[in-house]
């Protein structure tokens, strides 16, 4: 049944609210970075992720696009590395700021994108704004999120901050089996697996089949559970391919 339209406005409103919020919220947690113009460099960052999108980035300015590190070790593939992430769109920001400046600012928008999508997914099973903004605080806020910023760890936050957003087009073609929520379940899960934690892709997987396990428990059964779930493995394949299968 679709909304009413002051229901529908309110709701709009809400999520910009939030959104502004969270956005305060995580601009706050920045602060000493933004104030003092310090940027994120612990751990991993700085001793293979700033390094290698680094040497990327000055071959891809000298029109070359890399397919080796003859750095590293005895050398090593460059290109088919997923921690590179090369194929993620947002890492295309790298290209065209500092590398140290494009970790700060894109594990930041991260974490408020990992907000949002709990704050939105909470927003189907709790009436309370205040339970919905508490299960969102607590899930982008809480330990493991924030440790990978001192451990420089920040591909496991983009990676994660992917799966709200992945049950909710889980959910969504679950309930309403229109084909176009299959084709974002497939984008959601493609640009997961990009984002450079295969690992916590496939943990990620994990929900989407216990939706499909409880999705045949509704009055449609499984008459086209399984088509949209077939659609959305084909497209993530196919945007993924050229990562995945390296």
């Amino acid at each position: 049944m679709p909304m009413l339209p002051d229901v529908q406005r309110g709701r709009k409103n809400e999520i910009l609210y939030c959104a502004l919020v969270f956005a305060g919220l995580w601009l706050f947690f920045f602060h000493s970075f933004l104030l003092k113009g310090a940027l994120l460099s612990g751990g991993d960052l700085i001793n293979h992720y700033i390094p290698h999108k680094e040497f990327f980035r000055q071959w891809v300015h000298r029109g070359v696009i890399p397919l080796w590190n003859p750095h590293t070790f005895s050398g090593r593939p460059l290109l088919a590395d997923i921690q590179l992430g090369v194929f993620y769109p947002p890492n295309l920001l790298s290209l065209i700021l500092p590398v140290p400046v494009f970790f700060t600012i894109i594990t930041l928008l991260h974490l408020w994108f990992a907000s949002m999508g709990a704050y939105l997914l909470a927003h189907r099973s709790f009436e309370s704004l205040f339970s919905r903004f508490l299960f969102a605080l607590v899930f982008s806020f809480g330990a493991f999120f924030t440790a990978r910023l001192y451990s420089g760890i920040v591909l496991f936050i983009f990676t994660t901050a992917w799966i709200p957003w992945t049950l909710l087009a889980a959910e969504r073609w679950v309930e309403q089996r229109r084909r176009a929520d299959a084709v974002i379940l497939g984008v959601v899960l493609a640009l997961q697996i990009l984002a450079g934690s295969p690992q916590i892709a496939y943990y990620t997987w994990i929900m989407p089949l216990v939706h499909f396990l409880t999705g045949l428990r509704l009055p449609r059964g499984s008459s086209t559970l399984w088509s949209g779930y077939a659609l959305a493995g084909l497209i993530m394949v196919a945007l993924s391919a050229a990562q995945f299968i390296p």
